[in-house]
């Protein structure tokens, strides 16, 4: 009985111990998002500590640069070294540039972030590539830029996000800003590459079914429908193959897909 107090003891003492050493930067922002003011409290409290690696530090680097004690040059440079580094985290740095492109105030900053992006939009890298498209589209999807037509761009070629594409394509048929036979070909262009690379099976659905409101709205024949679709389903129908979720996924919007495709025969 003695020897489990002991250790009973023990465990509580290591228990304080740990929860007593301040956290990264990063680990207090995925325990409070977006609590910005947070962290940087936090570290002046001693709460969280900053390691000197990129990863780690730069949500609270983040952080002082929306409260204005670090500029878009500042957070720039940190992101730059970063991506010089040898094993860059292309997720973090390339959020980074997001948040830079959407919001910096320095158009010399924002045109380096938006040229980073841009220029490794097919990168033998995965990770670098899939992010690289992913926060291009999504800072001209943003509040500040809403650069729809340079979405929809993206979309002719297959390259951006699938949820970019989604906005830029609602708002261009709620705008009329381009006729309905414009966005119905840019999304019988675009798709199935953009679905193949970057875009999940969700928005691949809501996709589908924006390709055939501009259809119907333009008028367009029924075969090219069909064959825009079809075209479509031979990109996709390999990601349906298997029993993981992801296929589940996939083999739910290869079926809606098909539903699709029967009126328009």
């Amino acid at each position: 009985m003695k020897k489990f107090f002991v250790t009973l003891l023990l465990a509580l003492f290591l228990a304080a111990v740990y929860a007593a050493e301040p956290m990264t930067a990063a680990a207090y922002i995925k325990a409070h998002y977006n609590d910005w003011p947070g962290v940087i409290a936090a570290e002046e409290a001693g709460a969280v500590a900053l390691t000197g690696k990129y990863t780690a530090d730069i949500p609270y680097h983040t952080a002082r640069w929306y409260v204005g004690t670090l500029t878009d040059a500042g957070l720039y440079e940190l992101t730059e070294a970063e991506l010089a580094s040898e094993k860059p985290n292309y997720p973090s740095a390339y959020l980074t540039l997001f948040r830079l492109g959407a919001r910096a105030t320095d158009e010399v900053i924002k045109a380096k972030a938006v040229a980073e992006l841009s220029a490794n939009l097919e990168s033998p890298d995965y990770s670098r590539r899939y992010h690289a498209n992913l926060y291009l589209s999504k800072i001209y999807a943003h509040k500040n830029v809403k650069n729809y037509a340079a979405i929809m761009e993206l979309l002719k070629q297959g390259r951006g996000s699938g949820e970019a594409a989604k906005v830029a394509v609602a708002a261009l048929l709620a705008s009329k800003e381009q006729p309905p036979r414009v966005i119905f070909e840019t999304l019988a262009a675009g798709l199935p590459e953009l679905a193949r690379r970057n875009a999940t099976a969700a928005e691949v659905s809501g996709l589908v079914s924006q390709l055939c409101t501009a259809a119907k709205r333009a008028n367009v024949p029924d075969v090219e429908v069909y064959n825009a679709l079809r075209s479509l389903r031979r990109e996709i129908s390999d990601k349906a193959v298997g029993t993981t979720r992801y296929a589940q996924e996939w083999g739910l919007a290869v079926g809606k897909l098909d539903a699709r495709m029967t009126n328009y025969r």
